[in-house]
Protein backbone atom coordinates (compact mmCIF):
# COMPACT_ATOMS: atom_id res chain seq x y z
CA UNK A 1 0.00 0.00 0.00
CA UNK A 2 0.96 3.46 -0.88
CA UNK A 3 0.44 6.58 1.35
CA UNK A 4 0.41 10.42 0.13
CA UNK A 5 1.47 12.82 2.91
CA UNK A 6 0.26 16.30 2.44
CA UNK A 7 1.08 18.84 4.75
CA UNK A 8 2.09 22.79 4.54
CA UNK A 9 5.09 23.16 6.49
CA UNK A 10 8.05 21.30 8.40
CA UNK A 11 8.85 24.35 10.89
CA UNK A 12 8.61 23.02 13.93
CA UNK A 13 5.86 22.85 15.75
CA UNK A 14 2.43 20.41 16.08
CA UNK A 15 1.59 19.56 12.78
CA UNK A 16 4.96 18.64 11.35
CA UNK A 17 5.79 17.05 15.13
CA UNK A 18 2.40 14.55 14.75
CA UNK A 19 3.11 13.37 11.19
CA UNK A 20 6.56 12.85 12.03
CA UNK A 21 5.64 10.68 14.87
CA UNK A 22 3.04 9.05 12.77
CA UNK A 23 5.41 8.31 9.88
CA UNK A 24 8.15 7.23 12.53
CA UNK A 25 5.84 4.14 13.49
CA UNK A 26 4.60 2.99 10.77
CA UNK A 27 5.35 -0.58 9.14
CA UNK A 28 7.37 0.14 6.36
CA UNK A 29 7.31 -3.44 4.55
CA UNK A 30 3.48 -2.83 4.89
CA UNK A 31 3.64 1.01 3.97
CA UNK A 32 4.99 2.83 1.10
CA UNK A 33 5.39 6.41 2.31
CA UNK A 34 5.77 9.41 -0.19
CA UNK A 35 5.53 13.03 1.22
CA UNK A 36 4.51 16.59 -0.40
CA UNK A 37 5.61 19.51 1.88
CA UNK A 38 7.29 22.71 1.69
CA UNK A 39 11.00 22.77 2.66
CA UNK A 40 10.92 25.72 5.13
CA UNK A 41 11.82 23.74 8.62
CA UNK A 42 13.67 21.22 10.39
CA UNK A 43 11.37 18.52 10.17
CA UNK A 44 12.70 18.04 6.33
CA UNK A 45 15.92 16.87 7.08
CA UNK A 46 14.08 14.73 9.56
CA UNK A 47 12.00 12.97 6.81
CA UNK A 48 14.88 12.10 4.78
CA UNK A 49 16.42 10.60 7.65
CA UNK A 50 13.43 8.30 7.90
CA UNK A 51 14.49 7.24 4.23
CA UNK A 52 11.79 9.42 2.65
CA UNK A 53 12.82 11.71 0.17
CA UNK A 54 9.78 14.76 0.19
CA UNK A 55 8.26 16.98 -2.82
CA UNK A 56 9.12 20.42 -2.43
CA UNK A 57 5.70 22.50 -2.62
CA UNK A 58 4.20 25.70 -1.15
CA UNK A 59 0.67 24.26 -0.33
CA UNK A 60 -0.60 26.60 2.52
CA UNK A 61 -1.36 29.43 -0.14
CA UNK A 62 -3.77 28.10 -3.20
CA UNK A 63 -2.47 28.37 -6.74
CA UNK A 64 -3.38 26.67 -9.66
CA UNK A 65 0.29 25.76 -11.14
CA UNK A 66 0.52 24.06 -7.68
CA UNK A 67 -2.79 22.05 -7.92
CA UNK A 68 -1.51 21.06 -11.39
CA UNK A 69 2.29 20.47 -10.24
CA UNK A 70 0.58 18.14 -7.31
CA UNK A 71 -2.00 16.51 -9.74
CA UNK A 72 1.19 15.43 -11.73
CA UNK A 73 2.98 13.80 -8.76
CA UNK A 74 0.34 12.27 -7.17
CA UNK A 75 -1.05 10.55 -11.07
CA UNK A 76 2.84 9.46 -11.14
CA UNK A 77 3.20 8.01 -7.96
CA UNK A 78 -0.54 6.20 -7.76
CA UNK A 79 -1.22 6.26 -3.92
CA UNK A 80 -3.63 4.03 -2.43
CA UNK A 81 -4.60 6.35 0.16
CA UNK A 82 -4.32 10.37 0.65
CA UNK A 83 -3.35 11.65 4.47
CA UNK A 84 -3.93 15.41 4.17
CA UNK A 85 -3.39 17.71 6.91
CA UNK A 86 -4.13 21.59 7.09
CA UNK A 87 -6.41 24.25 5.60
CA UNK A 88 -4.65 24.45 2.49
CA UNK A 89 -3.17 20.84 1.59
CA UNK A 90 -6.46 19.69 2.42
CA UNK A 91 -8.10 21.52 -0.26
CA UNK A 92 -5.51 20.04 -3.14
CA UNK A 93 -5.24 16.53 -1.57
CA UNK A 94 -9.51 16.82 -1.30
CA UNK A 95 -10.09 17.74 -4.85
CA UNK A 96 -7.17 15.69 -6.39
CA UNK A 97 -8.35 12.74 -4.58
CA UNK A 98 -11.82 12.89 -5.37
CA UNK A 99 -10.64 13.24 -9.79
CA UNK A 100 -8.12 10.78 -9.44
CA UNK A 101 -10.70 8.64 -7.46
CA UNK A 102 -8.16 8.10 -4.87
CA UNK A 103 -9.72 8.48 -0.67
CA UNK A 104 -8.88 10.85 1.54
CA UNK A 105 -8.31 11.29 5.50
CA UNK A 106 -8.04 14.67 6.82
CA UNK A 107 -6.42 15.59 10.15
CA UNK A 108 -7.83 18.76 11.54
CA UNK A 109 -4.75 20.06 13.92
CA UNK A 110 -6.97 23.04 14.75
CA UNK A 111 -10.48 23.73 14.02
CA UNK A 112 -10.30 27.66 13.23
CA UNK A 113 -13.16 29.87 12.01
CA UNK A 114 -14.38 32.11 14.34
CA UNK A 115 -12.07 34.42 14.50
CA UNK A 116 -12.51 35.35 10.78
CA UNK A 117 -14.29 38.06 9.45
CA UNK A 118 -17.67 37.58 8.81
CA UNK A 119 -17.70 37.35 5.25
CA UNK A 120 -14.25 34.91 5.57
CA UNK A 121 -16.43 32.89 7.92
CA UNK A 122 -18.91 32.04 5.64
CA UNK A 123 -16.92 31.70 2.94
CA UNK A 124 -14.48 29.06 4.88
CA UNK A 125 -17.45 27.04 5.80
CA UNK A 126 -19.34 26.61 2.75
CA UNK A 127 -16.21 25.29 1.61
CA UNK A 128 -15.69 23.08 4.34
CA UNK A 129 -18.88 21.68 3.82
CA UNK A 130 -18.31 20.68 0.46
CA UNK A 131 -15.05 19.08 1.25
CA UNK A 132 -16.30 17.18 3.55
CA UNK A 133 -18.45 15.14 0.96
CA UNK A 134 -14.78 14.47 -0.92
CA UNK A 135 -13.37 13.39 1.93
CA UNK A 136 -13.55 9.42 3.51
CA UNK A 137 -12.66 10.10 6.65
CA UNK A 138 -11.64 12.78 9.49
CA UNK A 139 -9.46 12.82 12.26
CA UNK A 140 -9.28 15.21 15.05
CA UNK A 141 -6.46 15.35 17.46
CA UNK A 142 -8.69 16.57 20.83
CA UNK A 143 -12.56 16.60 21.24
CA UNK A 144 -12.85 19.97 22.02
CA UNK A 145 -11.81 20.18 18.19
CA UNK A 146 -14.67 17.75 17.10
CA UNK A 147 -17.25 19.65 18.66
CA UNK A 148 -16.75 22.90 17.23
CA UNK A 149 -16.29 21.35 13.70
CA UNK A 150 -20.29 19.54 14.42
CA UNK A 151 -21.20 22.97 12.48
CA UNK A 152 -19.80 21.10 9.26
CA UNK A 153 -23.49 19.64 8.09
CA UNK A 154 -22.41 16.31 6.42
CA UNK A 155 -19.87 15.66 8.95
CA UNK A 156 -21.30 12.72 11.25
CA UNK A 157 -19.81 10.04 13.90
CA UNK A 158 -19.33 7.36 11.21
CA UNK A 159 -16.81 10.17 9.09
CA UNK A 160 -15.48 11.03 11.85
CA UNK A 161 -13.23 10.14 14.74
CA UNK A 162 -10.97 11.34 17.92
CA UNK A 163 -6.93 10.40 18.18
CA UNK A 164 -5.62 12.48 20.91
CA UNK A 165 -2.03 14.04 20.73
CA UNK A 166 0.14 12.16 22.79
CA UNK A 167 3.73 11.75 23.95
CA UNK A 168 6.02 9.55 25.45
CA UNK A 169 6.72 9.89 28.64
CA UNK A 170 10.03 7.77 28.54
CA UNK A 171 11.74 10.61 26.14
CA UNK A 172 11.26 12.93 29.22
CA UNK A 173 13.26 11.18 31.87
CA UNK A 174 16.36 11.86 29.79
CA UNK A 175 15.98 15.40 28.48
CA UNK A 176 18.56 17.73 29.01
CA UNK A 177 17.76 21.10 30.63
CA UNK A 178 18.50 24.14 28.42
CA UNK A 179 20.78 25.61 31.55
CA UNK A 180 23.94 26.64 29.59
CA UNK A 181 21.28 28.86 27.34
CA UNK A 182 19.30 29.61 30.12
CA UNK A 183 22.24 31.33 31.57
CA UNK A 184 23.30 33.26 28.33
CA UNK A 185 20.16 34.88 28.81
CA UNK A 186 20.70 36.06 32.12
CA UNK A 187 17.43 33.79 33.05
CA UNK A 188 19.16 31.86 35.29
CA UNK A 189 21.61 34.18 37.68
CA UNK A 190 18.92 34.79 40.48
CA UNK A 191 16.58 32.59 42.56
CA UNK A 192 14.17 36.00 42.92
CA UNK A 193 13.53 36.17 39.24
CA UNK A 194 10.56 33.50 37.69
CA UNK A 195 10.28 32.84 34.32
CA UNK A 196 7.30 32.26 31.94
CA UNK A 197 8.09 30.40 29.02
CA UNK A 198 6.05 29.53 25.42
CA UNK A 199 6.99 27.12 22.57
CA UNK A 200 4.80 28.57 20.06
CA UNK A 201 4.97 30.15 15.90
CA UNK A 202 4.41 33.87 16.68
CA UNK A 203 1.26 33.91 14.30
CA UNK A 204 -1.63 35.85 15.48
CA UNK A 205 -3.66 32.97 16.19
CA UNK A 206 -1.31 31.99 18.44
CA UNK A 207 -2.08 35.05 20.96
CA UNK A 208 1.49 36.42 21.59
CA UNK A 209 0.33 39.94 21.66
CA UNK A 210 -2.34 38.74 24.25
CA UNK A 211 0.40 37.50 26.50
CA UNK A 212 2.63 40.33 25.89
CA UNK A 213 -0.31 42.77 26.96
CA UNK A 214 -0.89 40.45 30.13
CA UNK A 215 2.64 39.87 31.11
CA UNK A 216 3.28 44.18 31.18
CA UNK A 217 0.30 44.72 33.64
CA UNK A 218 1.45 41.71 35.86
CA UNK A 219 5.19 42.93 35.27
CA UNK A 220 4.01 46.43 37.02
CA UNK A 221 3.11 44.41 39.56
CA UNK A 222 5.75 41.89 39.85
CA UNK A 223 9.12 43.18 38.27
CA UNK A 224 11.34 40.13 38.71
CA UNK A 225 9.34 38.32 36.26
CA UNK A 226 10.98 37.84 32.89
CA UNK A 227 8.91 35.83 29.59
CA UNK A 228 11.01 33.86 26.39
CA UNK A 229 9.29 33.09 23.57
CA UNK A 230 10.75 29.67 21.81
CA UNK A 231 9.56 29.46 17.70
CA UNK A 232 9.62 30.52 14.66
CA UNK A 233 7.65 32.96 12.63
CA UNK A 234 5.99 31.68 8.96
CA UNK A 235 6.62 33.52 6.28
CA UNK A 236 3.02 34.67 5.95
CA UNK A 237 2.91 36.47 8.91
CA UNK A 238 6.60 38.67 9.06
CA UNK A 239 4.43 41.72 9.75
CA UNK A 240 3.02 40.16 13.00
CA UNK A 241 6.04 39.77 13.94
CA UNK A 242 7.02 43.13 13.15
CA UNK A 243 4.12 44.55 15.24
CA UNK A 244 5.37 42.00 18.07
CA UNK A 245 8.74 43.26 18.49
CA UNK A 246 7.29 47.15 18.24
CA UNK A 247 4.97 46.90 21.37
CA UNK A 248 7.87 44.90 23.06
CA UNK A 249 9.73 48.54 22.42
CA UNK A 250 7.36 50.98 22.76
CA UNK A 251 6.85 48.85 26.02
CA UNK A 252 9.83 48.59 27.90
CA UNK A 253 9.64 45.30 27.86
CA UNK A 254 13.14 44.60 25.54
CA UNK A 255 15.06 43.72 28.62
CA UNK A 256 12.28 41.30 30.35
CA UNK A 257 11.01 39.70 27.14
CA UNK A 258 13.39 37.63 24.78
CA UNK A 259 12.25 36.09 21.60
CA UNK A 260 14.84 32.95 20.64
CA UNK A 261 12.64 31.56 17.49
CA UNK A 262 13.52 28.16 16.53
CA UNK A 263 15.88 25.83 18.67
CA UNK A 264 16.62 22.37 18.43
CA UNK A 265 16.84 22.53 22.41
CA UNK A 266 13.52 23.79 22.53
CA UNK A 267 12.10 21.21 25.10
CA UNK A 268 14.98 21.48 27.46
CA UNK A 269 13.38 25.06 28.06
CA UNK A 270 10.74 23.56 29.99
CA UNK A 271 12.88 21.98 32.41
CA UNK A 272 14.11 25.78 33.10
CA UNK A 273 11.03 27.96 33.29
CA UNK A 274 8.43 28.30 36.42
CA UNK A 275 5.66 28.40 34.22
CA UNK A 276 4.42 27.81 30.99
CA UNK A 277 1.58 30.38 29.26
CA UNK A 278 -0.24 28.87 26.03
CA UNK A 279 -1.92 32.53 25.34
CA UNK A 280 -3.53 30.60 22.31
CA UNK A 281 -7.04 31.68 20.57
CA UNK A 282 -7.79 28.12 19.67
CA UNK A 283 -6.24 24.66 20.09
CA UNK A 284 -6.59 21.29 19.18
CA UNK A 285 -4.71 19.36 22.02
CA UNK A 286 -1.45 20.93 22.03
CA UNK A 287 2.08 18.81 22.35
CA UNK A 288 3.34 22.32 24.34
CA UNK A 289 1.08 21.76 27.17
CA UNK A 290 1.26 17.83 26.95
CA UNK A 291 5.00 18.39 27.34
CA UNK A 292 5.20 20.96 30.21
CA UNK A 293 2.67 18.27 31.96
CA UNK A 294 5.40 15.83 31.78
CA UNK A 295 8.38 17.56 32.89
CA UNK A 296 5.93 19.12 35.85
CA UNK A 297 5.88 22.68 34.61
CA UNK A 298 2.67 24.64 35.90
CA UNK A 299 0.95 25.59 32.44
CA UNK A 300 -1.55 28.14 32.24
CA UNK A 301 -4.02 28.54 29.39
CA UNK A 302 -6.03 31.10 27.32
CA UNK A 303 -9.80 30.40 28.85
CA UNK A 304 -10.91 30.66 24.99
CA UNK A 305 -9.36 27.14 24.69
CA UNK A 306 -11.59 24.16 24.53
CA UNK A 307 -8.77 21.89 25.44
CA UNK A 308 -9.71 18.72 27.10
CA UNK A 309 -7.00 16.48 28.72
CA UNK A 310 -8.40 13.29 30.13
Amino acid sequence: MKLANISGTTLPGGGPRHIYSLLEKMDRKEWDIMVCTHKDGSYWDKLIALGITPYDLVLRRLAFLTFFELFKILRKEKPDLIHTHGKGPGVYGKLLGWILGIPVVHTFHGFQYKLLPVLNKLFYLLVENILTLLTKHHIFVGKGEKGKAKILSFLNDSNSSVINNGVDLNSFENLSSADDAFAELGLGDSEKIKVFGTLSRVSPEKGIITLLEGFGEAKKIAPHIRLIIVGDCPEEHEEYIKTVRQYIHENGLDGTVKILGSRENALGFLKCIDFYVSPSMSEGLPYNILESLAVETLSLQQTSQVTTIS
